[in-house]
């Protein structure tokens, strides 16, 4: 089913039915999306994700965030599928494109088996991959990395890798994203408030309530912190690092982690971003220049693209009378297990079916308050599994169903319409969309819920 994919999305490029849209995104939310994804497939294993970030880099821009985000998951999925432990970094920050301005450089680095030499001039070339050994042991179409290469060629950018067998590799790939013009530097689909910031340091002079800037107070210490009446899980913590040891450092980014706090490294030396980063803090600063964009990325950290109270509103409904049970057809395994991992990391009661035929039939037989519906699947589609199943029920109260694909034409808008697809959620999913979703479902409306986008 992956070849099918790979091979219609490629179809799509060459024959110029890829259309690239220039719309205002979130920057932010969408690498803290895709990390959102990666880090709960990897943490699984043995592989640790981290993303460094460029603080100076605008949230808000313009492009075509559909396609950067297919082309950051295809990169990250493949460092992940040859980097059987290690680690896999994203890095982005800003380069000078001479008389092209300035650009955004993606880099994906890994310490997986690495490329030779020989085989990274074709690592782009569609159905190729480094030679017939890596293919048969760790599977895969050898089309990611090609639709990756046409998708940055389609936006104006470039894409190169480099590698050293047994040593990892970097892909990296460079985009003519522009900044957007938006009040307070927020895209327009980001309504999240933003947290509160406060700056801990180890000076024997600073104490809670002193202030820099007259907008970030200042506290000596983690435990002069916690003692303060600061809700750490609404409190971007920003640390000056240049005084700590590592191992405090480490210690306190646990706490943190427990907290939900979002954990800021300030240090101008930059050959510590990485420890920072590895032991836990979320983003590395050298100033406090970019107060503004801290408190958007820390946004994303706290609470990923949906709002606080939906996390608390999903989890009291859960312990109610009647938590939600929701069935998932899906027919590839990967997608139904990370599936399951985010709802049972919700509270949430799940069954799976990997065709449409078993989804109908389950449907039929079981009590679900949700089906979470795949569109391509083989034999019986999601369409068809929505058509059969009002047919079967004509009359009779049906289980909403919200579709899950990662085609968003019109075409596909209006089918869900015309079946009373409830909602829509454009792949790849995360939890935070996911969880969005869910809440919508359940929460108390006064008219007449209309479908929508996740």
């Amino acid at each position: 089913m992956a070849l099918i994919e790979g091979v219609l999305d490629f179809s799509r490029i060459e024959s110029g039915r890829v259309l690239i849209k220039n719309e205002e995104f979130n920057l932010y939310a969408l690498l803290h999306s895709v990390g959102s994804m990666f880090s709960m497939q990897l943490e699984q294993g043995r592989v640790s994700y981290t993303a460094d970030i460029d603080i100076s880099l605008s949230p808000c821009m313009y492009g075509d965030s559909d396609r950067v985000r297919q082309i950051l998951v295809n990169l990250i999925g493949n460092a992940a599928k040859f980097t059987p432990q290690g680690e896999i970094r994203l890095v982005v920050r800003k380069v000078d494109a001479g008389a092209q301005g300035e650009q955004i450089l993606f880099e994906v680095i890994d310490t997986g088996i690495g490329i030779s030499s020989e085989h990274q001039a074709r690592i782009f070339e569609r159905f190729r991959q480094a030679d017939d050994s890596v293919q048969r042991q760790y599977g895969g179409t050898g089309l990611g990395t090609a639709i990756a290469k046409h998708l940055v060629e389609l936006m104006g950018g470039v894409i190169g890798v480099e590698s050293e067998q047994g040593e990892g590799s970097k892909f990296w790939f460079q985009l003519p994203l522009h900044n957007a013009t938006a009040k307070n530097n927020t895209p327009h689909d980001v309504e999240a408030r933003h947290p509160a910031c406060c700056f801990l340091t180890r000076d024997a002079d600073a104490s809670g309530g002193q202030l820099i800037g007259e907008e970030v107070p200042v506290y000596k210490g983690w435990q002069t912190l916690k003692e303060s009446n600061t809700r750490l899980d609404e409190c971007c913590v920003i640390v000056d690092c240049q005084d700590m040891s590592m191992d405090e450092l480490s210690a306190m980014a646990c706490e943190a982690r427990d907290a939900n706090t979002c954990l800021v490294a300030c240090d101008n030396h930059s050959e510590r971003r990485i420890q920072y980063l590895r032991a836990g803090f979320h983003l590395v600063i050298e100033s406090l220049d970019h107060l503004d964009n801290v408190r958007s990325y820390a946004t994303q950290v706290l609470a990923g693209c949906s709002n606080q109270l939906q996390r608390e509103e999903l989890a009291r409904y859960q312990e109610g009378d009647n938590p939600l049970t929701v069935l998932v057809a899906d027919d590839c395994k990967l997608n139904r297990h990370v599936m399951r991992a985010m709802l049972d990391d919700m509270g949430v009661a799940s069954d799976f079916a990997a065709s449409g035929a078993v989804a109908l039939e389950k449907l039929q037989s079981g009590s679900y308050d949700l089906l979470l519906l795949d569109i391509q699947m083989p034999g019986m589609s999601g369409f068809d599994v929505i058509e059969a199943y009002q047919a079967a029920n004509a009359g009779e109260d049906l289980v909403p169903v919200m579709v899950v694909t990662g085609d968003a034409t019109t075409e596909i808008h209006e089918e869900c319409n015309r079946l009373g697809v409830a909602r829509f959620i454009l792949k790849p999913v995360d939890q935070d969309m996911l969880r969005s979703a869910l809440t919508s479902l359940i929460a108390p409306v006064n008219e007449q819920y209309s479908p929508g986008i996740a």
